[in-house]
C-alpha cells in the first residue's frame, strides 16, 4: 500500500466522522453558536469545501463552487448566526460530498513528481514547501481540526456525540 492510499484512506474516515456528525444536527440549528462554539455546523461544512476545493484548483485549475462560498467560508471569515446568510443544509452536504470526491480523484490522479514539486504560492511555501505538504494537512490534520469542532459544537449544543 502506498502513502497516498494511506492518505486517501485516512480522509475517506475522516469524512464518516463529519457526516456522522452532521447527520443529526436539525438544520433549523445549523447557524446556532452555543457557548464559545463559533464554528457552527453551516460554516464548518463550507469551510471543509471550500478547503477541498482549493486545494483541487491548486493541482488542477478548476473550481466547483459559486465564488460567494470563499466570502462566507475562506480562511478567517467570521460565522454569523443568521440562517439566511448561507445555503441549506441539505446544499452544503452535496457541495462537502461533491469537493471531497473531487479532492479524492485528483489526489489519485496527480503525480508523485507533482506533489512533490514546489509550492507556487509563496504566502503558503513557509507552511507547504510543496503541493503535497499542503493536501497532506487538507486531508488529514485540517479536516480533523473541524470534525473536533463539531463534536465541541455538538455538546455545547446539548445534542449527543454519536459513537462512531
Amino acid at each position: 500500500m502506498s502513502y497516498k492510499q494511506l492518505l486517501i484512506d485516512e480522509f475517506k474516515m475522516c469524512e464518516r466522522f463529519v457526516l456522522a456528525l452532521i447527520d443529526t444536527i436539525p438544520s433549523e440549528r445549523f447557524t446556532e453558536q452555543p457557548g464559545k462554539q463559533v464554528n457552527h455546523p453551516a460554516w464548518t461544512l463550507g469551510h471543509l469545501a471550500v478547503t477541498a476545493d482549493m486545494a483541487v484548483g491548486l493541482l488542477r485549475g478548476e473550481s466547483l463552487l459559486p465564488a460567494r462560498y470563499k466570502a462566507l467560508f475562506d480562511y478567517g471569515t467570521k460565522p454569523s448566526h443568521e440562517p439566511g446568510k448561507y445555503p441549506s443544509k441539505k446544499q452544503l452536504l452535496e457541495d462537502y460530498l461533491r469537493t471531497h470526491q473531487s479532492l479524492l480523484a485528483t489526489v489519485q490522479a496527480t503525480s508523485d513528481e507533482k506533489m512533490m514539486s514546489e509550492m507556487p504560492i509563496e504566502e503558503l511555501r513557509s507552511f507547504f514547501p510543496t503541493y503535497g505538504h499542503l493536501i497532506m494537512h487538507v486531508m488529514s490534520g485540517h479536516e480533523e481540526t473541524h470534525f473536533g469542532q463539531l463534536t465541541g459544537w455538538r455538546k455545547a449544543a446539548g445534542i449527543s456525540v454519536p459513537i462512531m
